[in-house]
């Protein structure tokens, strides 16, 4: 009997088992339905979400061109003059230095780079399905609206510091190091913080009086806050035309290679940078006006770039300078005018629109130019001004004779004097010329 019904209990817990079993299957199967049924807003809801996502394409405001030595910061250094020390001319005659340091506000209209609000919403496609998402759902979708054309000012400060060496006074080898900070007043977000540490070679080749072509191969290591530092080959060539003594003209082609490390660049991108411009100096004032024309291949390196997409920028730069004094040369003070047009990126956060900067602020340089270069420039100018002297054996000029040189006079030979005056002090023309010894010249009545 015990044993019949402890079975019973057996089969009966048994049974509930199985129920519960059964009915815990069905609402799992009532909820993977309805979950699908329901699918397609949640997809147009994620959809809608994946497209507002702000991608961190470039958390900063600093642009490629604040960091490529472009010919237009070379010329200003060039022509500008430096706060000369004396303690720097006991270095050697073949070491040259420069040290500046540029501190600005500026105001821009486009901190985030982003396109113009109506182009973001038309990117968006906002349809029924963005009213079926939550608050915090839909905020998140409007976010890229929120900071479309978002101006700011901003704070920097940019020390560069270079050393070479002049081989010749057309080779140099050189460091560089330089430092931008960037300090936004209401989006501190975009703070930014990058150092360079590189070195290169450059080489001048004259063309002519007025042209000169410069090869120049820098590499570089950049550490960026909040991004993964990167590797830079960045070679170069710079054609100058002095215009006039006061004008010079300029063009230039680079080639930025970025990878990981040291000596496997490029594995990340590859950025030609195309530039043209003028500068000008007139008393204490120098004028400017660059153009550079920015590509940037990222996509054939797909994972290994760290923004896997192309871009073109147009950078334009009007910049007007004055000398504090004469007496304190390498202090100036600046104006700039900086419009930034993108295109081609696909509408991505950081790599579109229209931005314009207007900076200004004051430059402070050091430096010491290497002696061999200013001796090379002395000489080729003064045998540019002295007249040419004929040599020796070239055509047309033969060796002087020693009979056509004239003879020195002595005190006691016969000197050349004027014709006999007459009584009303005129030169007797007709009469010739006497010669007579210098002491009975000197004392006639008639000289």
């Amino acid at each position: 009997m015990v044993s019949l019904l402890s079975d019973r209990r057996l089969s009966r817990a048994c049974t509930t088992l199985i129920f519960c079993a059964v009915l815990n299957f069905a609402l799992c199967a009532q909820k993977s339905m309805a979950q699908n049924f329901t699918a397609p807003n949640n997809i147009i809801g994620n959809g809608l979400l994946a497209q507002a996502q702000i991608q961190d394409v470039r958390p900063t405001t600093i642009i490629p061109t604040d960091l490529v030595p472009l010919p237009a910061a070379e010329e200003r250094e060039t022509y500008g003059d430096t706060i000369k020390l004396k303690v720097l001319q006991v270095l050697p005659a073949k070491l040259y230095f420069n040290a500046n340091c540029e501190t600005s506000f500026r105001n821009e209209t486009n901190v985030f780079q982003t396109l113009m609000k109506r182009q973001t919403l038309r990117k968006l496609d906002i349809g029924p399905a963005f009213y079926e998402l939550s608050a915090a759902d839909q905020a998140a979708v409007l976010s890229p609206v929120k900071i479309t054309s978002r101006n700011d000012n901003v704070f920097r400060v940019f020390p560069n510091v270079t050393a070479g060496w002049a081989f010749t006074p057309r080779t140099r080898v050189y460091s560089n190091y330089f430092f931008i900070r960037d300090n936004l007043f209401h989006n501190p977000g975009l703070n930014t913080n990058i150092q360079s540490i590189g070195g290169g070679i450059q080489h001048d080749i004259p063309l002519g009086k007025k042209a000169n072509l410069q090869g120049n191969l820098q590499f570089r290591e950049l550490y960026q806050t909040n991004q993964i530092s990167v590797f830079d080959y960045l070679p170069g060539l710079t054609l100058s035309y002095y215009l006039t003594p006061r004008t010079v003209l300029y063009t230039s082609a680079l080639l930025q290679m970025r990878g990981k490390r040291a000596f496997c660049a490029p594995t990340r991108e590859i950025d030609p940078f195309y530039t043209f411009g003028g500068f000008y100096q007139k008393g204490l004032w120098s004028f400017s006006a660059t153009g550079t024309f920015l590509q940037n291949f990222r996509e054939p390196f797909r994972r290994n770039a760290l923004i896997p997409i192309n871009n073109y920028s147009w950078i334009l730069d009007f910049e007007l300078d004055r000398q504090l004094s004469k007496k304190l040369p390498g202090a100036q003070v600046f104006v700039r005018a900086e419009p930034i047009y993108n295109f081609h990126s696909r509408g991505t956060t950081g790599l579109s629109g229209v931005d314009f900067r207007i900076f200004y602020g004051l430059k402070v340089a050091v430096g010491k130019q290497p002696l061999t270069s200013a001796m090379q420039l002395l000489r080729d100018q003064l045998q540019e001004t002295s007249p040419a002297v004929p040599k020796q054996g070239d055509p047309g000029v033969s060796a002087p004779s020693t009979s056509s040189l004239p003879r020195p006079k002595v005190a006691h030979e016969m000197q050349p004097i004027h014709g006999v005056m007459n009584a009303s002090g005129a030169t007797n023309a007709a009469l010739p010329a006497v010669q007579t010894p210098l002491a009975t010249a000197s004392n006639s009545p008639s000289i």
